[in-house]
């Protein structure tokens, strides 16, 4: 997922369309935005965020969706929305909680102020830091690697990834065992095993 200008991965709401807002307009409006990235968030592939230039408000909550975030170094982030009276509302001071400090969190939202990749890096907002212009080739030589794996084992760590976090533990590990039992029965979990033995890359067929 990446932004098409040449400025930014995403840079936010219209601003102009915020004075004709009222609590009913933004409610819905914000109840079709979590619909949409909820959709990105339950995509039942990885999906890696290519981030350039300003990734601010609603365009950093869009990158929380993604399972990764690659930015180049000329990335800026942040939570600008306190500049308008308002706060980041599409889910971004929730997600944020599973990658920042909370202390650094409040701080971001606070002040409403931008930090840099390398910031975004060592905070663990984002996974990497690429030059200038190779958010695509570093997005695409990850995912190569990952499309070489089990797709149906790939696709089941996403799951589970994404739903134990709201689950306590015995709810987290009756899920992993559910689902890690349920490819015992999958064509491609055999493929695996026997590629493994004999030594050799499997042939996956997503079955």
């Amino acid at each position: 997922l990446c932004g098409a200008g040449e400025k930014a991965f995403a840079a936010g709401a219209d601003i102009k369309s915020f004075l004709e807002l009222t609590p009913e307009v933004a409610k819905r409006r914000l109840s079709r935005s979590h619909q949409i990235y909820r959709m990105i968030e339950d995509f039942e592939w990885p999906v890696v965020a290519a981030i350039h230039g300003f990734c601010l408000g609603g365009g950093l909550e869009l990158a929380l969706c993604c399972d990764l975030r690659f930015a180049e170094e000329n990335a800026k982030f942040g939570f600008p929305e306190v500049n308008l009276s308002v706060f980041p509302g599409n889910g971004g001071i929730w997600r944020s909680m599973y990658h920042l400090p909370i202390g650094k969190l409040k701080e971001l939202v606070y002040s409403g102020e931008m930090i840099g990749a390398e910031e975004a890096f060592r905070l663990g907002l984002v996974e990497k830091v690429v030059p200038t212009g190779k958010k695509i080739e570093a997005t695409l030589e990850f995912l190569s690697k990952v499309m070489e794996k089990g797709p149906l084992g790939v696709r089941a760590a996403k799951k589970v990834i994404n739903r134990v976090r709201d689950m306590n533990l015995s709810h987290g590990l009756e899920l992993e065992s559910d689902l890690w039992a349920s490819l015992t029965a999958t064509e491609d979990m055999k493929e695996g095993a026997r590629a493994f033995i004999e030594k050799r890359k499997p042939h996956y067929k997503c079955q």
